[in-house]
């Protein structure tokens, strides 16, 4: 059960419309030295229906690494397709992660 403040953090871009890693490591370590009690990478302020799965990957390994476990680290998995979100909760149940933000589909009738 996770519990405290779990923060979505977003993910800054640069100009040219890649991932700004350095930023984005920049807010980790401000979570880390500020009480958070996990992190969100890829969730909703995250950007995780357009990230692709080649950023969210290296975001999640990347904050893995940065934290060392000493704070949560949740994964936005969700996207617009049913398919595409379990092949992102395939892969990133692999990695040392502690949770995933999923939206559950709404059953059709």
């Amino acid at each position: 059960m996770f519990s405290g403040s779990l923060v979505a953090i977003a993910t800054p871009m640069r100009p040219d419309g890649a991932v700004d890693f350095d930023a984005w490591a920049s807010l980790v370590d401000l979570h880390l030295a500020n009480g958070t009690s996990g992190i969100v990478v890829g969730g909703t302020t995250g950007e995780s229906a357009t990230l692709l799965d080649s950023e969210l990957r290296e975001l999640t390994q990347r904050a893995c690494e940065r934290v060392g476990r000493r704070i949560a680290v949740i994964v936005g998995a969700g996207t617009s397709s049913t398919a595409t979100t379990v092949e992102r909760v395939r892969w990133l149940s692999e990695l040392p992660v502690d949770g995933l933000l999923v939206g559950t589909p709404r059953a059709s009738r």
